[in-house]
């Protein structure tokens, strides 16, 4: 994984420090890790929907997983169903 973006739900106000409060210690959980110990088939997409799971009360909306420069998956929340969408 190069990388991991996340939306926030515009009518929802989150300072930017709670999101990073939020997130970090998510990151930090799955660095040098294995995957499969905390996601069943750790795709980009399944990956992107765990960070949404895990982020649901913190006003996202979607978390993109990137795996190369031209390549992402992303997870959208939109009231409460998900959307996978991957670009190639």
């Amino acid at each position: 994984i190069r990388d991991v973006a996340v939306t926030g739900v515009q009518t929802c106000a989150l300072p930017i420090y709670k999101l990073d409060k939020a997130v970090n210690p998510l990151i930090q959980k799955l660095d040098h890790q294995m995957l499969n110990d905390f996601i069943e088939n750790p795709t980009a997409e399944n990956i992107a929907k765990w960070f949404s799971d895990e982020l649901a009360q913190s006003c996202v909306y979607s978390v993109t997983v990137w795996e190369t420069d031209k390549c992402w998956a992303q997870a959208i929340n939109e009231s409460g169903l998900y959307h996978a969408v991957h670009k190639e």
